[in-house]
């Protein structure tokens, strides 16, 4: 199975999804008949999570190839990457918390069309425990840099 561009898909990649607003991995690919018929579907499908970090074990979101255009599936570049991992770094070292070993989820917020930050949601026991916003693209003080807040219960 191939990205929008042309490239090959492969389980594990690290992959923007959701038009562009999630960052997460391809977690399975269903292209045989026998593969994508055991889950109950009619066409190959490509499985997607946004938990971090990558578990094989996880089933993810189907969609059907038909909709990677329109749901912007696509590598991160280089850049976005980078400023993922620092990040999604400094978003675990900001907290009260031991998240260290969590798993969460990775996000992007936009206003008129540009992210502007990083949202992490940290997971324990499948209940979102913090989330954290980091602004994307500056470069303030530590004190400034990322907003813990309180999960919703």
């Amino acid at each position: 199975m191939d990205y929008p561009d042309g490239t090959l898909m492969r389980c594990g990649d690290l992959i923007w999804w959701n038009e562009c607003l999630w960052l997460g991995y391809v977690q399975h690919i269903a292209e045989k008949q026998e593969e994508f018929e055991a889950w109950g579907l009619d066409s190959p499908h490509a499985f997607f999570a946004n938990y971090h970090p990558f578990d094989p074990t996880q089933t993810g979101i189907a969609y059907s190839p038909h909709c990677f255009h329109d749901e912007v599936i696509s590598k991160p570049t280089q850049q976005e990457l980078n400023e993922f991992l620092e990040a999604s770094a400094f978003a675990t070292g900001q907290s009260n918390r031991d998240l260290e070993n969590s798993t969460f989820t990775a996000e992007v917020r936009c206003e008129n069309g540009r992210r502007i930050e990083w949202v992490f949601s940290y997971i324990e026991i499948g209940r979102v425990v913090e989330v954290v916003a980091v602004p994307i693209n500056k470069k303030p003080n530590k004190t400034q840099m990322a907003t813990p807040r309180k999960a919703c219960d």
